[in-house]
């Protein structure tokens, strides 16, 4: 998750962003980042959608 949330910060995409992407809330894609519970399927979409250009593994790994 470190590199996710360092991937975050530099192409300044929010929790929020995420949390509206994935049809969810800010708090609650706030505490799944937080606690490390993102599913594979929701990080897929998100390096899919937001950071292309790494590797799933690379950024949630």
């Amino acid at each position: 998750m470190k590199n996710l949330i360092q991937e975050m910060r530099q192409q300044h995409v929010t929790s929020s962003a995420l949390a509206t992407f994935l049809g969810t809330t800010r708090e609650e894609m706030e505490d799944k980042i937080k606690t490390q519970k993102v599913t594979f399927s929701e990080a897929l979409k998100i390096q899919e959608n937001f950071f292309p250009y790494m590797s799933v593994e690379a950024l949630f790994g």
